[in-house]
């Protein structure tokens, strides 16, 4: 091959990478889901609704006391938490892409970066890996498709 003809990379080596770096941040994001998820039924458990059969004196009484926590329990904090890790899966997506984009170009030395070129957030990494480094066979999946249409 001639010297200044770029190497062209496999999508199984592209896949390989950044699998390894998606799944190891997306398993520590599951863990922290789930004990945020224990951590609620946890404390909901102590502030349960009181029974049918309790008076009204006592309903009134548990309102007072833990009405508002049992609203933040069961809707207020899981729907700002959901959003919060959904926000954060989406980060760690974007911080992968572009993280593969800067190993790959260190491996084959490239001088051009993914940041030279245009597009924000997951398409500039996109144009990266298609336009310079000629990976284009994954971004024709129906994943991607997927994927696009969240960011």
């Amino acid at each position: 091959m001639p010297e200044n003809v770029p190497e062209v990379i496999s999508d199984e080596e592209i896949q390989i990478a950044f699998r390894f770096g998606i799944e190891f941040r997306f398993d520590g994001l599951i863990d922290l889901v789930n004990h945020t998820e224990q951590s609620f039924l946890e404390r909901l458990y102590n502030v349960e609704d009181p029974t049918d059969d309790a008076t009204d004196e006592e309903k009134i009484e548990w309102a007072s006391t833990y009405g508002e926590e049992h609203w933040q329990l069961t809707s207020l904090f899981p729907q700002t938490v959901w959003a919060s890790f959904w926000v954060s899966g989406c980060s760690v997506f974007e911080y992968e892409l572009n993280e593969l984009c800067r190993f790959l170009k260190e491996e084959k030395g490239y001088t051009l970066g993914f940041k030279d070129l245009s597009g924000t957030g997951i398409f500039k990494a996109k144009n990266y890996l298609t336009k310079v480094l000629g990976i284009k066979d994954s971004f024709k999946l129906q994943e991607w498709e997927k994927i696009r249409h969240i960011f």
